[in-house]
């Protein structure tokens, strides 16, 4: 009896435990789970699906190999493992446990999916700075590329048109080396001519067009483009439709529902609503515009303009379009535009290209119940009364709120599906950069992070034209890592700085950068015409010597060659 008895767990132990059963060793497991923390769990796994609750899918000792494995995980193991790079912190769901994410699972509130590990973070620092991510126009939320164990949804890179102005001979990129669409391609290196890199395995990567982005190859077959169909035109998906407010429905493009054809190869509102029925403001039977100034939809107070207590600037019913000049300091201040009437608001409708919270709208008369409604189209399904709300807008929807109204959120229809685009009187355009073919100035955005649009004290910055179908600088700009720049040389000879062939300034860190009379201004390190008259490894500031001293306590006071006066001398790194 005794020896049946040993048979009996002999074969157990070979058939091993089940899923989530307590255990010492792995051979005590099923084949296919391992033993960690005294219990049965999967030894491979490719998504936080694939494992049970209170598990990651994430890295780690497998019986002594390193794989992808369902292991438990904890806020204060967690947080040790830093899976929220730039200080961001977990968010906790449902019984405190930390709330993963994939592609078809997204993070509630202003969480941000870390796409790596599978869990929603605070803030994540996505891109090595200064780069920042492509984002969402409206949620502001970093658009994913590729969800781990999911097939990759390429963005497309923007084309950086200035090669280096110090060659480095070691650099494929200074010679216009990378590789294009149809080559072998690392993550880390990326393609030319606004193709991805694709990995089918982390060994076999190739340069592809994004296809769900709505680009193809080029006539070169080297570079991709984005596609572009005019209602009733062929389409594969609505990234392809140029009309704004326009889907692509058996396979072809169409106007959306709550939209028609506009007689100009766009679409245009069947109706323009405001809350509660009432009726938007019209002169002539003409409707009246405006711009209104939103800092951000979860902000109460934010739509204000001037002192007026309602945030709306009215335009005369004539014009057909709105466009803010770059110089207008303060649209307060603007003699050719007036506000909605005292008994009206300005409900925002489109986003303004190159003008940060600035929106076009109409007026519509301030109501009193508290009803949300989409200003133009329709509202999304899962949007309806009585509760409405945001919870599953989709991707060619955005989350209106209209806050002199209601407190109530609905999920409207965006003009423009790709993220990449802008609206300009009823179409949507491709974000252009400096050389980039374009049809409309709007397009041109020419700025790339880290600069913010803003130069040092020594730069004056200019936004970018669309001059014969090109995204160009003003006449007496330079382009200058995608932005249109006067620096002025604040040593030697002063004036403009040194250019190169291909017209780009010629950036500096040290004097010996630059060429044979010419010196590297501490300032905007750039390149100027002059002979430096400080001491090796030192270089001119452009300031005389007061008393001796120099306003910065670590510059020099030198009385150069064959001079009386007293110059300022700084060490160059």
């Amino acid at each position: 009896m005794q020896s049946f008895l040993i048979f009996l767990a002999i074969i157990k132990i070979a058939a091993g435990v089940s899923l989530g059963s307590s255990c010492t060793y792995t051979f005590q497991c099923q084949k296919g789970l391992f033993c960690s923390e005294n219990k049965c769990r999967k030894d491979s796994c490719t998504i936080n699906n694939d494992c049970a609750e209170g598990e990651l899918c994430i890295g780690g000792k497998v019986d002594g190999i390193i794989k992808n494995a369902c292991f438990p995980i904890d806020s204060e193991r967690a947080e040790k493992m830093e899976f929220c790079p730039g200080g961001g912190k977990l968010s906790f769901g449902y019984k405190g446990r930390i709330e993963t994410c994939d592609a078809n699972k997204q993070c509630t509130g202003k969480g941000i999916c870390n796409p790596h590990v599978g869990v929603c973070c605070s803030k994540l620092r996505i891109c090595p700075w200064p780069k920042s991510p492509l984002l969402e126009g409206f949620t502001h939320k970093p658009l994913i590329c590729r969800f781990r164990g999911t097939s990759a949804v390429s963005c497309p890179a923007p084309r950086r048109p200035n090669p280096p102005s110090i060659p480095n001979p070691r650099s494929r990129e200074t010679f216009g080396e990378k590789p294009f669409v149809g080559q072998s391609c690392s993550s880390l290196e990326g393609c030319s001519g606004g193709a991805a890199c694709i990995c089918s395995n982390p060994r076999e990567c190739k340069c592809e067009c994004p296809k769900e982005m709505g680009y193809s190859v080029s006539s070169d077959g080297k570079s991709c483009r984005r596609t572009r169909r005019r209602l009733k035109e062929k389409c594969r998906s609505d990234v392809d439709c140029g009309a704004a407010f326009s889907e692509c429905t058996s396979g072809g493009c169409r106007c959306k529902n709550g939209f028609q054809r506009d007689g100009n190869g766009g679409c245009k509102p069947v109706a323009y609503k405001c809350v509660n029925h009432a009726e938007p403001l019209r002169f002539d039977n003409k409707l009246t515009t405006c711009i209104v100034q939103k800092m951000h939809r979860d902000s109460e107070a934010t739509d204000v303009l001037g002192q007026d207590e309602i945030a709306s600037v009215a335009t005369p019913p004539s014009n057909a379009s709105i466009a803010l000049s770059p110089k207008r300091s303060s649209m307060a201040s603007s003699t050719d535009t007036k506000r909605c009437p005292s008994n009206y608001y300005c409900v925002a409708v489109f986003d303004i290209p190159k003008q940060p919270n600035l929106y076009q709208g109409f007026c519509c008369p301030l109501p009193s119940p508290d009803t949300p409604i989409c200003p133009v189209g329709n509202s999304h399904v899962s949007s309806s009364a009585p509760d409405y709300g945001c919870a599953e807008c989709p991707f060619d929807h955005f989350c209106h709120k209209d806050s002199i109204a209601t407190h109530k959120e609905i999920c409207c229809p965006k003009p423009c599906v790709s993220p990449d685009d802008v609206y300009v009187d009823g179409q949507c355009y491709s974000i252009a950069y400096h050389g980039d073919s374009c049809y409309v100035a709007e397009q041109c955005i020419g700025k790339f992070a880290g600069t913010n649009g803003q130069g040092s004290i020594h730069e004056e910055i200019h936004e970018m034209e669309c001059r014969k179908g090109i995204c160009e600088c003003p006449k007496g700009y330079i382009a200058d890592n995608g932005l249109c720049k006067r620096v002025e040389c604040s040593v030697g000879f002063k004036g403009e700085p040194i250019v190169n062939s291909l017209g780009g300034i010629l950036k500096c860190q040290k004097s010996s950068d630059c060429s044979q009379g010419s010196m590297c201004d501490p300032f905007s390190k750039v390149c100027c015409k002059g002979i430096n008259k400080c001491p090796i490894s030192f270089v001119e500031t452009g300031e005389m010597c007061k008393e001796d001293k120099c306003r910065n306590p670590n510059d020099i006071c030198i009385v150069p060659k064959n001079s009386k006066s007293k110059i300022c001398c700084r060490k160059e790194d």
